[in-house]
């Protein structure tokens, strides 16, 4: 059995202090963790809540870590993929694989609030449809040369995408799914390991 540290914060401000008492603790669990044999460490994406909100950009705090750790692999649980680019996800965690020595653990996810959508210009009705032509575009560009997309949700014209991850032929895929039968089929149809809730 396996072990994982996992950050997901509600943060209060009385009982965790200002921004940088509050990353300076986390940077301590980290160093713990290592210390204690931790098998890996999870970051999640949250926007705009105390629920989650001060980690908004999983790989900023698993990049960290990758520079004080050296055997925990390092996992996004998860990257809210519908909601960003997925040639500049691929890109992000493809330097943070090669930061990390190849210790990544690619999650992605549609996430839970509709909120962080509609402030970033997003579309969250689509989101879960999206999701997997996304994780489609991020396996591309990390195990291809050049190419070019022209999908139902994304499309642009033939270009590289650098850098590729160390590890090959690509991170382990992690993929939420909680409900719907259909996701559970999708994940594994496409091999890629589940994260779920109980």
């Amino acid at each position: 059995m396996k072990f994982g540290y996992y950050f997901l914060n509600t943060y209060v401000p009385e009982l965790d202090g200002e921004s940088p008492e509050l990353y300076a603790h986390w940077l301590e669990q980290i160093d713990a963790a290592e210390e204690l044999g931790f098998d890996s460490l999870w970051a999640t994406e949250h926007h705009f809540r105390y629920f989650g909100g001060m980690l908004p950009n999983p790989q900023l705090l698993l990049t960290a870590a990758a520079q004080r750790t050296k055997r925990m692999r390092l996992g996004a649980a998860v990257c809210l993929l519908p909601m960003h680019h997925p040639l500049q996800v691929a890109e992000d965690f493809a330097m943070l694989d090669l930061v990390s020595n190849g210790r990544l653990n690619f999650g992605a996810g549609r996430g839970m609030h509709p909120l962080e959508y509609a402030t970033f210009n997003a579309d969250w009705s689509t989101a879960q449809l999206r999701l997997p032509e996304a994780l489609d575009i991020v396996v591309r560009a990390w195990t291809g040369g050049e190419f070019e997309w022209n999908g139902e949700h994304y499309r642009y014209p033939k270009l590289n995408v650098y850098p590729k991850p160390q590890q090959k032929p690509h991170p382990p895929i992690y993929v939420t799914a909680n409900r719907d039968p259909e996701s559970f089929q999708f994940i594994g149809q496409r091999g890629y390991n589940l994260m779920t809730l109980p």
